[in-house]
């Protein structure tokens, strides 16, 4: 069985107020997870749970990086990851039935003694993902993926580096380009 119990907040002990939490998540985290869409990273998750009477108010804090595949030259590269997600956590007396539609609030039985946050930080890396994946640009505002500097033909550099790189399958479309 798959140990989600780390991630477990044991919020009848705690008073009212902000209490911090911090956890790694690694590729050992997102193992936990079948088919998880993402397989090697180092972020810092800072939880602030903020126990108020009556609900919960949760802060996920995400930030550090994932190997990612670049969408256009299909190099792996450290993709940065910074974000915030908020959940409310309320109670359930049985009198009020549950909404779904919003999903920032998550509903607990009067009889559960803790609540496990594992799945909210997987689902909050996985939405942290950006839709497209490319390196990022250099300091110097040059594009970071290898193959812009390639296709670019104003630059002299990759004109170059293109010569000396030239798959003979290309041969021909190289011809092309240079009438």
């Amino acid at each position: 069985m798959k140990d989600f119990r780390k991630y477990d907040i044991p919020f009848v002990g705690l008073k009212l107020g902000e209490h911090p939490f911090f956890y790694k998540l690694d590729q050992s985290f997102f193992e936990l997870f079948e088919d998880s869409m993402i397989q090697d990273a180092q972020i810092d998750l800072n939880l602030v749970f903020d126990k108020k009477p009556g609900f919960f108010d949760i802060q996920f804090n995400l930030s550090g990086f994932l190997k990612a595949d670049c969408d256009r030259c299909a190099e792996e590269f450290h993709l940065p990851i910074e974000n915030r997600y908020r959940v409310i956590v309320k109670f359930n007396e049985g009198l009020v039935k549950p909404s779904s539609e919003n999903e920032e609030i998550l509903w607990l039985s009067q009889g559960d003694t803790h609540i496990n946050i594992a799945n909210h930080a997987y689902e909050f890396a996985v939405l942290s993902l950006p839709m497209q994946r490319v390196h990022p640009e250099k300091p110097n505002g040059e594009p970071g993926c290898s193959i812009i500097a390639i296709l670019n033909p104003e630059s002299s550099e990759a004109e170059d580096e293109m010569d000396q790189a030239v798959d003979p399958r290309w041969e021909a479309l190289k011809k092309l380009k240079k009438k």
